[in-house]
């Protein structure tokens, strides 16, 4: 007699989708618990609670704790770029941009999103976070970048730069409208946007009207 009985085809399928609903109520609880207590008052335990399993059960999805915020915090900053790119929809280039920009800034109020990407991620996850190539946000900027100032298509190195240089800028204009008071984030989110506006305006003119001004200009700066 056959020591093992080989399962219908329906059969590891089936379990394939238990095990993938299975993953997706863990993180789906997880990034509840992480949004609403933060990382370090939530325990596996309790997101193991949550979802309906073992603490084995998660141990077999995820290696720990950190492995299971870095998937919520992927998931949280993905979840917000794509109603990013959803929402900005209007036809020309800068419109789009300031929309987008606007969009950006609103997410950064939401609290879970407030408490996981920018309160825990950077103390949990470090250099994986403070990169800005590492972010889903980042190619987004990039790409607006080289069809806003196509004189630098042939510096790749400068454009980069620049595109780190607006992220940045934009990730400090959220920090400032997250952090601002209830009462006060509508005007936060306002003196953001605008000066981002400024900002990205100030860059364009640059680039299209005196590079080699601009370039002299910073000199100093660049090789201090």
């Amino acid at each position: 007699m056959p020591s093992s009985i080989a399962l219908p085809p329906s059969v590891p399928g089936a379990r394939r989708a238990a095990s993938d609903a299975t993953r997706a109520e863990l993180v789906a609880r997880a990034t509840e618990l992480f949004g609403d207590l933060g990382y370090a008052a939530t325990s596996l335990d309790a997101v193991a609670a949550a979802a309906g399993v073992t603490k084995g059960a998660l141990y077999h999805h995820f290696q720990g704790k950190k492995d299971l915020f870095e998937v919520v915090f992927d998931l949280t900053a993905q979840r917000m770029l794509t109603d990013v790119r959803a929402q900005a929809t209007r036809s020309s280039e800068d419109a789009r941009i300031s929309e987008a920009v606007r969009l950006f800034l609103t997410a950064h109020c939401e609290p879970r999103y407030r408490q996981i990407v920018l309160h825990d991620g950077p103390g949990v996850l470090g250099s994986v976070v403070r990169d800005p190539a590492k972010s889903p946000t980042f190619p987004v900027i990039a790409a607006y970048m080289r069809r806003v100032m196509p004189e630098w298509h042939e510096d790749d190195a400068t454009l980069d730069m620049m595109a780190k240089f607006f992220f940045s800028a934009c990730e400090q204009a959220a920090h400032s409208v997250a952090e601002a008071p209830s009462e006060e984030t509508e005007a936060a989110l306002e003196r953001a946007e605008r000066s981002l506006r400024v900002l990205l305006a100030a860059l364009r003119q640059l680039s299209r009207n005196n590079l080699d001004a601009a370039s002299a200009l910073a000199a100093p700066y660049i090789n201090s």
